[in-house]
């Protein structure tokens, strides 16, 4: 499973594929660019871009998540993937989790 924050054509950001968590991307639209991408996350207070990498707010995902983010093992399963962001490097002190950002 993929968790995924989706920015869709109207700038909206939802969390996809919200029980599997092995790997975290942005993906966005055909049309936009990294510029837009940080625009709509940054409206709906989910995250940032810098350096062509998406920085998402781990509040954020778990308020995207809804009510699996409520959940114990939903929250289990997050709270692994984020220890494992950490160990690589794809943390950021405020807690920010690095994402890759895919067009298409």
């Amino acid at each position: 499973m993929l968790v995924q924050v989706t920015v869709d054509e109207h700038g909206g950001v939802r969390l996809a594929d919200r029980d599997t968590f092995t790997a975290f991307a942005v993906c966005a639209p055909i049309g936009y660019d990294v510029e837009r991408v940080g625009m709509a996350l940054g409206a709906v207070a989910a995250g940032e871009v810098e350096d062509g990498h998406a920085w998402i707010s781990a509040a954020a995902v778990t308020r995207l998540a809804g009510e699996a983010g409520a959940g114990d093992d939903w929250l289990a399963g997050f709270e692994a993937m984020v220890k494992y962001a950490g160990a690589k490097g794809w943390l950021r002190e405020d807690g920010a989790i690095r994402a890759h950002i895919e067009f298409g």
